[in-house]
């Protein structure tokens, strides 16, 4: 048995046979308010950082969020693809993890996340530097 089906680019419609349809999993409504509330935990975390003094405990914990947005977001969009791998594949290319509407949203919101919490890092570290080296860092 075959499905017709029209690409959204225009182009000509395909007959695909129905075994090779598969759909992605979904993110339930759970994991969407998950994400929200840890987005909004990330960004209450950084400003209360920024605003701690230099040698504040709390600016320890940006470099292990950013650990943690790495982790989560490898997962859930491993889980969120797992239904799209193909014959014999175990281990996907990160990029490929981000294909499905679910995991578009996960890729770009935990690898945004990961990458704004080490830009932060670094501005916690250049500042930790320039203390006990005055005049190196970027002034």
């Amino acid at each position: 048995e075959r499905w017709v089906v029209q690409p959204l680019d225009g182009a000509a419609p395909v007959a695909l046979r129905v075994q090779h349809l598969r759909m992605a999993r979904r993110m339930s409504e759970t994991a969407m308010g998950g994400l929200v509330v840890a987005t909004i935990l990330s960004v209450l975390l950084v400003a209360v950082a920024l605003q701690s003094g230099p040698f504040s405990k709390v600016r320890a914990l940006v470099p292990m969020a950013s650990l943690m947005w790495y982790l989560t977001t490898l997962v859930a969009c491993y889980w969120l693809h797992a239904p799209l791998l193909a014959d014999g594949v175990i281990v996907p290319a990160i990029s490929e993890m981000g294909i499905s509407t679910s995991g578009r949203l996960m890729y770009r919101v935990g690898f945004g996340f990961c990458g704004f919490m080490l830009a932060i890092t670094m501005v916690v570290v250049h500042s930790l530097f320039s203390r006990f080296h005055p005049g190196t860092g970027l002034e």
